[in-house]
């Protein structure tokens, strides 16, 4: 369980530091491609020093997981733009309801009442979560209000409908279920490549979005501010974004460490309980992100689904 303890630490920072990577609109993308470049030299070295010989399985589980990184990683951009990041945390921490089911179906680790409970309740949580808004925020250095940011990110207006939710949450369940199965071939020795697999395709994925930067900024001429800090920014942007490329790949390093030893349906629950608190707690303490009406509900309610999805 240590693995595991670990993993949750990990992924939980790995969250709190895209929410402060949002914060900068202007580096986001160059934060993300640092991230996973620096993930991706990593796994290289560590592949390399290993001896081990790829298998085709490790790999294309590895690029599974990579796409669900980069595709979620622009996700998070919009919904961050929405709601807070205990709302946030809360929808994506539902996904592990589609591994728990593939769990059930593929490997025969079949639920009890209390996590088929567990799964009504994700599925009461999801739209209310969904609904949620992120309550404004003030001050220097704060983010942009939704009414600034709306217009220029359309897809903002988009982040509560059915369609929106189901692609978070398939994405987010496909990146779980890679590693779930991955663990299942008890190849462990194929890790490295599991995790180079996974690294080169956001790399690359990372690569290929950077067109879309112009739509994660605002131009840089509305604001001579920003211009004389440009290379400062810059350099804090390449900082944090190394420093969310190694807890990257430590967490997921932890993660198919974790599966070894235990059952993805305590596996995936637990994390998704233990995440969800963590992060709420520090949206709170950091950002005064209270939870009200439906966002506290749902939040209540995807915290007791991934509880009850626990239990054994």
């Amino acid at each position: 369980m240590i693995y595991l303890f670990l993993h949750i630490l990990g992924n939980t920072a790995f969250l709190l530091s895209v929410r402060l990577a949002r914060q900068r609109q202007r580096q986001y993308l160059l934060i993300g491609a640092t991230n996973y470049a620096t993930a991706c030299v990593i796994a290289t070295i560590v592949l390399v020093q290993s001896g081990v010989v790829p298998t085709w399985p490790a790999l294309a589980f590895g690029a599974i997981q990579g796409f669900q990184y980069q595709t979620m990683f622009l996700l998070l951009f919009v919904m961050l733009s929405r709601s807070g990041v205990a709302v946030v945390v809360s929808l994506l921490r539902l996904s592990v309801a589609i591994p728990t089911i593939a769990s059930i179906v593929i490997w025969q680790e079949y639920p009890n009442v209390w996590q088929t409970l567990g799964l009504i309740l994700a599925a009461i949580a999801v739209p209310l979560l969904g609904s949620a808004r992120r309550p404004r925020e003030a001050g220097v250095g704060s983010e942009p209000r939704d009414s600034e940011d709306t217009p220029r990110h359309p897809l903002v207006r988009r982040a509560g409908t059915v369609g929106f939710l189901a692609l978070v949450l398939l994405l987010g369940g496909m990146g779980l279920l890679a590693a779930k199965s991955f663990a299942e071939l008890r190849q462990e020795e194929q890790r490295p490549a599991y995790n180079f697999g996974t690294f080169a395709t956001a790399t690359a994925l990372s690569a290929l979005s950077w067109p879309l930067r112009h739509r994660f900024t605002k131009p840089l001429s509305q604001s001579g501010r920003y211009q004389s800090q440009a290379p400062h920014a810059a350099t804090s942007a390449l900082a944090l974004g190394m420093a969310i490329g190694i807890t990257n790949i430590a967490q997921i390093e932890l993660l198919l460490r974790a599966l070894v030893q235990v059952s993805g349906t305590i596996a995936f629950p637990l994390t998704g309980a233990a995440t969800q608190i963590l992060t709420a707690c520090a949206g709170w303490l950091i950002w005064k992100e209270p939870l009200h009406g439906r966002a506290a509900v749902g939040v209540a309610c995807g915290l007791l689904a991934a509880t009850l999805m626990n239990l054994s």
